[in-house]
Parts: C-alpha cells; sequence; structure tokens
C-alpha cells in the first residue's frame, strides 16, 4: 500500500515497529506478508489502527 501525506516521515517512524515502511519524499510504502489470510487481516487492521492514531496525533498538534 502507498499513502502519500505531508507526514510521511512522522507516519514512517510511527509504523516502523509494525511493518516493513520504506519512505520516498512525501510517499510511504507498507508491506505485510503472511502466509495464512486470518493472520493478514489481523496484522492489516494493527498497522491500519496505527496509521489512524499516528494521523489524529499529528493532526491535533498541526
Amino acid at each position: 500500500m502507498q499513502i502519500s501525506s505531508s507526514y510521511a516521515s512522522s507516519l514512517e517512524a510511527a509504523l516502523v515497529t509494525e511493518a516493513e515502511v520504506t519512505r520516498s519524499g512525501d510517499c510511504i510504502t507498507i508491506e505485510e506478508v503472511e502466509p495464512v489470510f486470518v493472520d493478514m487481516r489481523a496484522r492489516w487492521n494493527t498497522v491500519m489502527r496505527g496509521l489512524s492514531a499516528a494521523y489524529d496525533a499529528l493532526k491535533a498538534v498541526d
């Protein structure tokens, strides 16, 4: 998944312990691989909750 945001650097830092994240300028790429669909769904939900929380926190202090 790719996300473009002016907060890309901060979002990358927030997700570094959750998934494989790389950044190029204002774009982050999130990669997640799980062999079992149920595990992938759980991991994806965790990553998305972390991303949402980080974005909300950044918007609140902006």
